[in-house]
């Protein structure tokens, strides 16, 4: 094999790893060398909801707490505390809505019309109870 073949057989097999890091304010990035950088919460929700439900919505956090070793926050993208929503929906909840407490934990969850995986959030974590945030 000569050496311009070995660099081609090199490069074909080269695997290109994604990167991971988390800014300031507690927001995760995910991306890879010369390629698309998205928000880790954006990709969880394509995977759990579909790209049709998430392409034009904002991702609302029910879960996140300050973080004490930074000036963000920690902001948990586990499936079950993500939610697409309209962009005037997701302002209306920061703004109006209810903060819950289910078993110990302080949820901003959205109205559970309209996708039966919200109130299954709140079911399946225990039952749950309005606090002031």
């Amino acid at each position: 094999m000569s050496n311009d073949e070995r660099d081609i057989d090199d490069a074909e097999t080269k695997t290109k790893h994604p990167h991971f890091w988390t800014d300031g304010r507690g927001r995760t990035f995910v991306g890879e060398g010369g390629g698309e950088i998205v928000r880790l919460n954006r990709l969880t929700a394509v995977a759990e909801y579909g790209i049709d439900a998430v392409e034009t919505k904002e991702v609302h956090h029910a879960l996140y707490a300050s973080d004490p070793d930074s000036d963000g926050d920690i902001r948990v993208n586990a499936p079950d505390f993500l939610f697409p929503l309209e962009r005037s929906e997701h302002r209306k909840l920061h703004h109006d809505g209810d903060w819950q407490e289910v078993d110990g934990i302080p949820l901003l969850l959205p109205p559970s019309e309209g996708d039966s995986n919200q109130a299954d959030v709140a079911d399946s974590a225990g039952e749950s109870t309005s606090v002031a945030m």
